[in-house]
């Protein structure tokens, strides 16, 4: 979410989606889940073919059934390689 200062990400999870913004995914939210709920990555609707393309599961929310938005991240260095492989192909 933005800040006055820049963006409020978990420090937990703030490296990948920094990674995946460099991919040019929009991110809507995030959280890494505090040891008490499972960790998210929510998407812009337009970036849900290319998640997926890039092996990321979706993280389906019961109270929003059918919402393909939100996906399990799988971590910084998934996500590194991910652009590496992006870089190649540009």
């Amino acid at each position: 979410m933005p800040k006055e200062n820049g963006y409020c990400l978990d420090q937990c999870i703030a490296e990948e989606v920094m990674l995946l913004w460099q991919l040019g995914i929009t991110t809507t939210g995030c959280c890494c889940g505090h040891g008490s709920a499972p960790p998210f990555i929510g998407v812009a609707d337009e970036d849900i073919p290319r998640m997926k393309a890039m092996g990321y599961q979706v993280r389906f929310n019961p109270s929003r059934p059918g919402d393909e938005d939100g996906f399990t991240p799988m971590g910084t260095e998934y996500a590194a390689e991910q652009l590496k492989e992006h870089l190649k192909m540009n």
